[in-house]
C-alpha cells in the first residue's frame, strides 16, 4: 500500500515533468523510499497521466500567445509551461502547430542556431552542481546567476539579481540550496573571483578530494548547455525588446532607476 506522503511527493515530482524512471529514483535516493517500477507503475502512475484537465483550443492559443509575449519559445518548452503553470496536458502536435502559427519568425531564427550536443554522464542527482553567472543582460540592470544539477537538470538557483560578481551573494544563493537539496559531491564553477566563498564552503562539507572543480566557462557544460537555452527560449526575447526601447529612447541602461525598473519586470514575471 502506498501511503498518501508517497503520492504527494509523486504527484510533486511529476508536476515538475520528471520521468517515472527518474521519480522512482529520486524516491530511493532522497526519500528512502523503495518500490518496484511496475508496482508503481500499476497503482500509481495510471492516477496521475489519466487527470487531464478539459480545454477548449481558444484556451490554449490564448495562453500560448502570453507566454510567447513574455519569451517562451519552442513548442516543447510552450508544452511544459502550459501543462505546469496552466495544467493543460496538450500533445506535441498541438503546440507545434501553435508555436508554428504564433511565432513562425522564432522557430526560423531557432533552426539557424543549432549546435550538436556533446555527450554528458553524471551518476545521479547532487553529484555534480554546475554554478555560473549570465551576463548577456548585465547592461540593463539585470545581473544573472544560476545552479543546475547534473543528473537531473533542476534548476537548484536562478537569480537576477544588480550584480552576480560579489562573493556574498553567490555564497547566500549556494547556502540556500543546500539547506533544501543537501550539499554536493563535487561543484563546478569558473575561476572568477565571485566564487571565493562558495569554494571554501563546498572543500569543507565534502570529504570528496575533487569536491571543487574550478575550470573555464566554457568547460561547465551542463550550465552552459542551460545558459543556451535560456538565451533561445527567454533572453533574446528581452535583449531585443530592451534594444527597441533604446533606439525610442525610452530605455537608458545608463541611468540607474531605469536598471531597477528593468530589474523588478524580470523579477516580477518569476
Amino acid at each position: 500500500m502506498v501511503s498518501d506522503d508517497t503520492k504527494r511527493i509523486i504527484r510533486h515530482y511529476h508536476s515538475l515533468g520528471y520521468e517515472q524512471k527518474l521519480i522512482i529514483y529520486l524516491l530511493r535516493a532522497q526519500h528512502n523510499i523503495n518500490y518496484s517500477f511496475e508496482y508503481l507503475k500499476r497503482k500509481v502512475f495510471p492516477s496521475l497521466t489519466s487527470r487531464r484537465r478539459q480545454f477548449c483550443f481558444e484556451c490554449v492559443v490564448i495562453k500560448s500567445l502570453h507566454e510567447i509575449h513574455n519569451g517562451c519559445s519552442g513548442s516543447e518548452q510552450l508544452r511544459k509551461v502550459l501543462r505546469i503553470k496552466h495544467g493543460f496536458k496538450v500533445s506535441r502536435a498541438i503546440t507545434r502547430e501553435v508555436v508554428h502559427i504564433l511565432d513562425s519568425e522564432g522557430v526560423k531564427r531557432r533552426a539557424r542556431r543549432r549546435l550538436r550536443r556533446r555527450q554528458y554522464i553524471s551518476k545521479g542527482p547532487n553529484y555534480v552542481w554546475h554554478a555560473d553567472g549570465y551576463d548577456k543582460l548585465t547592461p540593463y540592470g539585470i545581473c544573472i546567476h544560476g545552479c543546475i544539477d547534473g543528473f537531473s537538470r533542476k534548476i537548484l538557483w536562478l537569480e537576477a539579481n544588480i550584480t552576480n560578481k560579489r562573493p556574498e551573494v553567490i555564497a547566500t544563493y549556494f547556502i540556500n540550496a543546500v539547506l533544501i537539496e543537501g550539499y554536493p559531491v563535487k561543484l563546478r564553477t569558473d575561476p572568477g573571483t565571485e566564487n571565493v566563498i562558495i569554494s571554501r564552503i563546498q572543500k569543507e562539507l565534502s570529504p570528496n578530494e575533487k569536491a571543487y572543480v574550478c575550470g573555464s566557462s566554457t568547460s561547465n557544460q551542463r550550465i552552459e548547455r542551460w545558459w543556451g537555452y535560456l538565451r533561445q527560449s527567454r533572453a533574446d526575447f528581452w535583449i531585443d525588446h530592451f534594444k527597441s526601447l533604446e533606439a525610442l529612447d525610452v530605455l537608458d541602461k545608463s541611468n540607474a532607476i531605469h536598471r531597477s525598473i528593468t530589474l523588478q519586470r524580470i523579477n516580477g514575471l518569476t
